[in-house]
């Protein structure tokens, strides 16, 4: 199974999304860190892939406990 294939499920997806918010949470504390000015952009876009990667993960968390 190569790469792209093994990206399909769901679970590949919370994942990735969640690596993604916690990557972009860390770029910007780190700017916050050196004085940077930060994009209100980014600030935006790391709250609605948070908000959209918990619950994913959440849901998949409670899936593999009780159904499986």
């Amino acid at each position: 199974m190569g790469w792209l294939e093994k990206q399909c499920h769901f679970a590949s997806w919370s994942w990735n999304i969640l690596g993604i918010a916690f990557a972009l949470s860390a770029h910007l504390g780190h700017q916050v860190d050196h004085g940077e000015e930060v994009s209100p952009w980014l600030v935006c876009l790391a709250l609605i892939l948070w908000e959209i990667a918990v619950p994913m993960a959440l849901l998949i968390e409670a899936v593999v406990k009780h159904a499986l």
